[in-house]
């Protein structure tokens, strides 16, 4: 019989420069590894990514009368179907234990499962925006030289969230101001139409938005 086995992972760091106005950028993270001991030290790596993702995500993803959870909980189990790395269930994340010791380097899953958690939006989103903010947060601000992020833009669209709506969020954000991306998760906290909130900030659909972005990339072979 396994001995429960905890990293208490402690407070948050300190705050990141110019996000002290982020709601709970102090955070406690409990990482079970009563399933997986021999993962004690990628868990342990894990810890140093989380404490340091935390402020940020939180500033990110702030909205007025929001506060993040002031606790997080990570568990490792093998899931159903085996495709999927990593979920959110509340406050606690599921990283899929047999799929992790197959990619050790994949720390982003997790750093999407804490975006999915702050956007707290009162019922389950299964929109583009909704993973997109996620994807945008993993590897536009988390993790920019994740090679994971790319994608082709000949065979998928924004439609399919994810990464293509990711670039396209962040585009957006370039093109049409920094907290683009935070006013439209705001919105869909409330309970409303993310898709007419980047109207409003764009004043183009989403379609007219992707072809625009699609233009400025450069698909030569190659």
């Amino acid at each position: 019989m396994l001995i429960r086995r905890h990293i208490l992972l402690g407070l948050g760091a300190a705050l990141v420069p110019g996000l002290a106005g982020a709601s709970n950028s102090k955070v406690a993270i409990d990482v079970d590894i009563t399933n997986a001991p021999q993962l004690a030290v990628w868990a342990g790596q894990l810890r140093t990514m989380m404490i340091g993702w935390w402020p940020v995500i939180t500033a990110a993803l702030a909205s007025p009368g929001y506060e993040a959870p002031e606790t997080l909980k990570v568990i490792f189990r093998d899931i159903r179907p085996a495709n999927i790395g990593v979920f959110a269930d509340g406050d606690t994340i599921v990283v899929n234990l047999t799929d992790i010791e197959t990619h050790p380097s994949d720390y982003g899953r997790v750093a999407f499962a804490m975006a999915r958690i702050v956007q707290a939006y009162p019922a389950p989103n299964i929109s583009w925006l909704g993973s997109g903010i996620a994807d945008y947060l993993r590897y536009y601000v988390l993790l920019p030289e994740d090679l994971a992020r790319r994608f082709d833009p000949s065979r998928v669209t924004y439609q399919v969230g994810f990464q293509p709506a990711a670039a396209l969020l962040d585009w957006v954000e370039r093109t049409y101001g920094a907290g683009s991306v935070r006013r439209i998760n705001a919105a869909m906290r409330q309970g409303g139409d993310g898709e007419a909130e980047l109207l409003r900030i764009t004043g183009e659909t989403p379609l007219a938005l992707w072809r625009a972005f699609v233009a400025t990339l450069d698909l030569a072979p190659g």
